[in-house]
């Protein structure tokens, strides 16, 4: 996700070769932070499609664990 980590900022996916998995990446002078696991975010998603949950609902649940439990 796009720094300043917040809800409504950009998100973008690196292979980890790139970011040679550092937690803080930059590229095209834009800073990210890393917010969890690639495989636990297949994983959130999966969920989520079998819960019906919407586009918004999946992002909040994602968004909380990244900030408050990763």
């Amino acid at each position: 996700m796009e720094k300043p980590v917040s809800f409504d900022q950009n998100i973008a996916f690196f292979e980890i070769e790139k970011t040679e998995g550092n937690i803080e990446y930059t590229y095209d002078d834009i800073d990210y932070s890393n917010l969890f696991d690639f495989y636990y975010f297949l994983d959130a998603i999966e969920e989520s499609n079998s819960k019906k949950l919407s586009t918004e609902q999946t992002s909040k649940i994602l968004y909380d664990y990244a900030i408050h439990d990763a």
